[in-house]
């Protein structure tokens, strides 16, 4: 899957289509590449698990892998999307470079633009990122980037934001990802399906006694809610009991 297409899901709106993502996704533990050419930046996204703990997602490019760690907040990479990672000894991409993407052209990662982070230690530890600057050393100039852009053609044709959290909290049993249910959730929805009016009840209920009652005395006895008797009552009027 090219760059592009993962931020149109990460960021978009579809979370079945999210969680297709993270099911494909590989523990950095379990990432293994001698590739010395691969290039692995951070998406700016992460989530949070029904044990409260922050996940990170990374993408290879040179194998178009998406990769998932835990969070440490107290080392990790900032979560810009574009920003460069390393792998350190302990098989976690801890480390950066001071090196980040701001802009892909679309379904064509080769194409795509690099800048040298200005002062990117300050970016540690934050949570909120609204913008960055960058240093064009060809230029001799800096620019500041408040979104990823994606293009096609020359044209700009969507800007994708620094980073995003998850709001839903996502369930793992060490399988499979799925959206987490509290207890509160679970048994409110049950007690919607279990939550009738008597209007429901009213809609499904047919009288067939009063039915009955009017075939069979052509309203000779008068009418049913008058007729103070029941249908054995009906007939022994009629000479059949």
């Amino acid at each position: 899957m090219k760059y592009s297409k993962l931020l149109y899901i990460l960021y978009g709106d579809s979370l079945s289509d999210i969680l297709n993502i993270l099911n494909q996704s590989v523990y950095v533990t379990d990432y293994i590449t001698e590739d010395k050419n691969s290039i692995v930046v951070h998406t700016g996204f992460t989530f949070l698990t029904h044990k409260q703990k922050k996940i990170d997602l990374l993408y290879d490019f040179k194998n178009e892998t998406i990769i998932r760690q835990v969070r440490n907040d107290g080392f990790a990479i900032p979560q810009i999307n574009g920003m460069f990672a390393t792998k350190g000894d302990d098989n976690y991409f801890n480390y950066f470079c001071d090196i980040v993407l701001t802009e892909i052209v679309e379904e064509k990662d080769e194409e795509s633009t690099f800048y040298h982070l200005k002062n990117p230690y300050t970016y540690l530890n934050i949570n909120k990122i609204n913008e960055i600057t960058v240093i064009d050393k060809e230029k001799n100039n800096e620019i500041t980037y408040t979104s990823f852009k994606i293009s096609s053609n020359g044209i700009l044709i969507k800007e994708i934001p620094l980073q995003k959290e998850l709001e839903d909290i996502i369930f793992f049993d060490g399988d499979l990802f799925k959206k987490y249910i509290s207890d509160d959730e679970y048994y409110q929805e049950e007690d919607d399906d279990d939550d009738y009016d008597d209007d429901d009840y009213d809609d499904d209920y047919h009288d067939y006694d009063r039915d009955t009652f009017n075939a069979l005395t052509d309203g000779q006895l008068g009418d049913y809610d008058d007729f103070g008797g029941d249908i054995d009552d009906v007939m022994t009027w009629l000479g059949r009991d």
